[in-house]
């Protein structure tokens, strides 16, 4: 009897199986052993792999072949693409034709860079969350719809984290190139049940398409529909150690309280979660409430994952959640939703509505639900106790070298670079004029500044920067300009990271743009 065969009349009954939608409130609950799920089979691109098809559009189009991208832009796994899936062609032929198609000569090397930059990455949390499923006795498996190029990237550079292989996060690996099938045909499911030597009803599928889970689900597996890229990390620890809050400019505060929450998650056997949310509580309570943030939330995420904290939450806060109280928002967002068991409290956070309730208020709570709270202690630098008030506070006054102290880590601002009054360059200082990615993103104290700077992500240079109106000049709008050294090219609309380094000075007003040229000669002397 085929593999198929076997599994044909199990097909039959379990031809209108649904699929998990991952936004269930309850889909944490779903890897408690009791549910007898033994095994999980992950896809790759979408769930464990990044993809960004307009960086992989802009690549085929810097290399001559941008006749490819409509395929990338609609997902279309047709024609070569297809073929090349199910190892049809080489990639060789794949190259052939995208050369064909695209009536160029571009390298082999240079198209295979070109798609491959569809991929971004797995991140290292992702590997950690896979490490913790092995090690509590889940057999994990891979079934991806690819390719010999992606593949490769994928084993030679995303899986080599510590040391490890591909090999050392899965049991068995299935290559749709490989194996001449595609998902979401119900062979290339029979097939890997059946080489994984795995039953179906044991078995969790996921997949950010929603086809591959019905093609799952025809053979009695249960399945997870991803729909943001981590929605499987969060349904894989039903109980965790978390700590919750605004967390403004990660500094070292945070830090501390993000370590011992390491810790006392690995001393209880559970997974650390950090919870923020997506806007500061008080815009929702106050519509023309503007924020000042020291991180704009994209790079508090990037700060908190460097925590090495195995979870961040990123809860969307709106007038619903605002009228909750804390004990309901304790049991139904952290308690049921997120899997909460013990919280880990600020020694100055509050939650809930209008933030009447304290901590031992929340100690009672959470004794009635089922979760501890713990009490955290203030951390203090140089005798100054730290916090994002008092972070604030120094970079309004100008003194980014001692809110650096306190942050433990630079202060950056990000944005784009756009077109100015061209009176740096006039006068021999051309300047980048730097349009914040967000008007919430808070400014330091007017004045000049030694600097670093980055271009889309390249190397670093140093730069002296000036905060302000440019009085000399009678201007009366306040903007961020900064004279990279040693450089002169065209950066219009490209994306700019700043670093400070210090503070050199209060902007002022000089007698004429002489006067400005010698202070600024001076200036550039500090920052080289």
């Amino acid at each position: 009897m085929s593999i198929w065969d076997k599994y044909a009349k199990k097909a039959e009954i379990f031809a209108h199986t649904s699929f998990i939608n991952a936004k269930s409130s309850n889909f944490a609950l779903r890897m408690n052993k009791s549910n007898n799920i033994k095994n999980i089979i992950f896809d790759l691109g979408g769930v464990l792999v990044g993809l960004h098809p307009e960086r992989c559009i802009d690549a085929f189009r810097k290399v001559g072949c941008g006749v490819l991208a409509n395929y990338v832009e609609e997902h279309r796994t047709e024609d070569l693409f297809l073929d090349t899936e199910l190892g049809r062609i080489s990639q060789g032929e794949f190259c052939d034709e995208v050369r064909r198609m695209s009536a160029t000569d571009t390298s082999d090397a240079d198209i295979v860079w070109a798609w491959n930059q569809l991929l971004t990455g797995i991140p290292v949390a992702k590997l950690k969350r896979l490490q913790w499923l092995k090690s509590r006795g889940y057999r994990l498996f891979l079934l991806s719809n690819t390719n010999v190029m992606h593949w490769t990237l994928c084993r030679d550079h995303f899986f080599t984290v510590d040391g490890l292989t591909a090999d050392d996060y899965f049991e068995r690996i299935f290559l749709s190139y490989e194996m001449h099938l595609a998902k979401p045909s119900n062979e290339i499911f029979a097939q890997a049940l059946g080489e994984a030597g795995i039953k179906a009803e044991e078995t969790l599928f996921v997949d950010d398409r929603e086809e591959n889970c019905e093609g799952a689900a025809r053979l009695g597996i249960d399945t997870l529909l991803e729909t943001t890229g981590e929605d499987w990390m969060r349904m894989a620890s039903a109980q965790c150690c978390a700590t919750i809050g605004f967390f403004d400019g990660v500094h070292r505060g945070h830090q501390f309280v993000v370590d011992r929450l390491n810790s006392m998650a690995h001393e209880a056997d559970m997974q650390s979660m950090v919870i923020t949310f997506d806007r500061h509580p008080r815009q929702v309570v106050q519509a023309d409430y503007v924020p000042r943030l020291i991180t704009p939330l994209h790079e508090k995420l990037q700060l908190l994952r460097a925590t090495g904290v195995d979870r961040v939450e990123v809860l969307h806060f709106d007038r619903q959640m605002a009228s909750m109280s804390a004990r309901d928002f304790m049991q139904h967002v952290l308690y049921e939703r997120l899997g909460v068991r013990k919280l880990l409290i600020g020694y100055d956070n509050r939650f809930g509505h209008n933030r009447a309730e304290g901590f031992d208020d929340y100690v009672r709570y959470g004794a009635e639900i089922g979760m501890e709270v713990v009490h955290n202690t203030p951390v203090d630098v140089d005798g100054l106790r730290v916090s994002s008030s008092v972070v604030r506070r120094l970079l309004i006054d100008g003194n980014v070298e001692e809110a650096q102290r306190c942050l433990g880590h630079v202060f950056c601002i990000d944005g784009t670079v756009g077109h100015g009054f061209q009176e740096g360059r006039k006068i021999g200082f051309p300047t980048a004029n730097i349009e914040p990615d967000t008007e919430e993103q808070l400014l330091p104290k007017s004045g000049v500044y030694a600097v670093r700077v980055s271009i889309e992500g390249g190397e670093w240079m140093k730069a002296m920067m000036n905060i302000g109106t440019n009085p000399t000049f009678h201007r009366d709008r306040l903007t961020l300009e900064a004279h990279i050294i040693d450089f002169d090219a065209d950066i219009y609309g490209k994306r700019i990271r700043v670093e400070f380094v210090r503070r050199l000075r209060d902007e002022r007003m000089f007698a004429d743009a002489d006067e400005l040229r010698m202070q600024l000669a001076a200036d550039l002397k500090e920052c080289r």
